[in-house]
């Protein structure tokens, strides 16, 4: 019978911004970031910001979109069943995950939720994810039903 590892979480690392004392605490790079994202903070599809990242190269934003939407689900599931296994490890990755592909098409506000479970994997609390479970899975209906709409008009063409 083959043994399975179990997954440890991974060390976190952040960016330090200029004249950031050393010691500054999670909450207060949390606060920095919300400060420079400023207004996009819960947008559903920052759409400028996902075809800058791509270089505006509506091709290829098409193209990820597809990728995106394709394989979410499978993430959230993924995630959804760590939750439902107690398996805060697996849940805090997949939770990762999503947070990385959705900040990738411009999703702040799945995002967001994304790092709260994070969050709340990390800190072992099974009620949160549970709860915000259901927050992430509304925000990215949103987001698939904004990235349909949006690229419906003809990007792939």
């Amino acid at each position: 019978m083959k043994q399975v590892k179990k997954r440890q979480p991974r060390p976190r690392l952040r960016e330090v911004e200029p004249g950031e004392p050393e010691a500054a605490t999670e909450q207060s790079a949390a606060e920095a970031h919300a400060s420079r994202v400023g207004s996009h903070a819960s947008a559903i599809f920052d759409r400028a910001a996902f075809l800058t990242w791509v270089m505006n190269d509506e091709w290829m934003a098409s193209s990820i979109a597809s990728m995106f939407l394709a394989n979410m689900p499978v993430q959230i599931e993924k995630l959804a069943s760590a939750i439902r296994a107690g398996d805060c490890g697996e849940a805090e990755f997949q939770a990762h995950t999503i947070k990385g592909a959705s900040a990738n098409v411009g999703g702040e506000a799945l995002r967001e939720v994304a790092l709260e479970m994070e969050k709340a994997a990390e800190a072992g609390d099974l009620d949160a994810l549970r709860t915000l479970l259901a927050q992430l899975e509304n925000r990215f209906a949103r987001l698939k039903e904004a990235m349909e709409k949006d690229f419906d008009r003809g990007v792939h063409g």
